[in-house]
């Protein structure tokens, strides 16, 4: 049982450091495509690529509060939490694959927004956004999406047996 949960870690830490590294090098693509050739649009429109650095939350909330009310609620903050889901995933004893993979997930994303505050003062380099017509997302990133999948995979989880929701990779692929 020990080489299930070692194994279901090990692969949740590296979704988590893959997001991180897929969010930071499609942010810099982003920015060094973008802020050159402007916003882009694809497939009638539902995709499009518009570079933009957001201080706030989704929808740019927050966006006009001081500076150290920012620091706090969004850099401060969320470090505390990623360190406590960090801890939390290292701790955890009988979490099976699709739920470390899904913790994995928002903590890789987290980290990748959290890096983005450090690095550049306080914002969040977004380029993605859906939609048709008038009905859009907010613009978004890598992460976001990191972050929303993980959050979709453990409310689906939450709702399966127990039985199902302990289950391991199979131990052919853990030795």
């Amino acid at each position: 049982m020990q080489k299930y949960l070692r194994t279901n870690l090990l692969l949740a830490l590296l979704a988590a450091i893959s997001c991180v590294g897929c969010d930071q090098i499609t942010k810099r693509l982003a920015k060094s495509i973008l802020l050159e050739s402007g916003p882009q649009s694809y497939f009638a429109d539902f995709l499009r690529f518009h570079y933009t650095e957001n201080p706030g939350v989704a929808f740019s909330l927050g966006s006009n509060w001081p500076e150290e009310v920012r620091l706090v609620l969004f850099v401060i903050g969320p470090a505390l939490c990623l360190a406590v889901l960090l801890i939390y995933m290292l701790r955890a004893d009988s979490r099976g694959v699709a739920h470390l993979l899904a913790l994995g997930l928002v903590l890789g994303g987290g980290v990748g927004n959290l890096l983005d505050r450090v690095f550049h003062d306080g914002r969040v380099i977004d380029f993605l956004n859906l939609g048709f017509g008038a009905f859009r997302t907010a613009i978004f990133n890598l992460a976001d999406t990191a972050i929303s999948l993980g959050m979709i995979i453990l409310l689906i989880t939450s709702f399966l047996p127990e039985a199902r929701r302990v289950e391991s990779v199979p131990e052919r692929l853990s030795e």
